[in-house]
């Protein structure tokens, strides 16, 4: 039996959330297909492809941003994966790579890569066209750190009033992460 081996574990505990929100629109979709930016051993990658069998994957990382973060770091991943390897496409790239991915085809996004706003807000503006109308974005660590321009919180803050204030995003859960539901494309109801 393939057992897993994680450092650490900063994932378990967005668990409750994910079932509650992101369980049910992925299972009401035939064939889910998810972006993850940043997956450092793969916990948060191996929830997806052990909940949903239909799923697809598509994970961007460098795998060497931080001193955690190391060849060692991505062969543990591609370890924790590999029965699922045949569902999961890998990019050792940094997020600007995501740039030459197809506009509307993933109906989740989950970013959890370099955490500095001006990295988070530039995933964010790129993901956006990635997502199908409908489809969820989730921001990791929105309360980790401090509210300086060193951690995410300053750029979803302005990326949700942004999209927000142009009825393209609604936000769906405000927590340790932030989920919006992407709204362009879709036909608002007659009040």
């Amino acid at each position: 039996m393939h057992r897993p081996i994680f450092s650490a574990d900063w994932f378990s505990h967005n668990i409750p959330i994910w079932e509650r929100i992101v369980s049910p629109h992925l299972l009401a979709t035939a064939t889910p297909n998810v972006l993850e930016i940043g997956a450092f051993e793969g916990r948060s990658s191996l929830w997806f492809l052990e909940n949903f069998p239909q799923l697809t994957l598509t994970v961007i990382d460098p795998w060497n941003f931080t001193a955690s973060a190391t060849d060692e770091t991505y062969d543990r991943f591609k370890s924790n994966i590999e029965p699922y390897t045949a569902r999961v496409t890998i990019h050792r790239d940094k997020s600007e790579f995501a740039r030459s991915l197809k506009s509307n085809q993933f109906d989740a996004i989950y970013i959890d890569g370099e955490h500095t706003s001006a990295a988070v807000l530039h995933d964010a503006i790129i993901c956006f066209e990635l997502l199908k109308a409908g489809g969820l974005l989730i921001f990791d660590d929105y309360l980790g750190g401090d509210r300086s321009i060193m951690y995410p919180k300053p750029a979803i803050d302005f990326f949700g009033e942004a999209y927000g204030a142009l009825k393209k995003v609604e936000l769906v859960s405000d927590n340790y992460q932030r989920i919006y539901r992407k709204l362009e494309g879709i036909t608002p109801p007659n009040f």
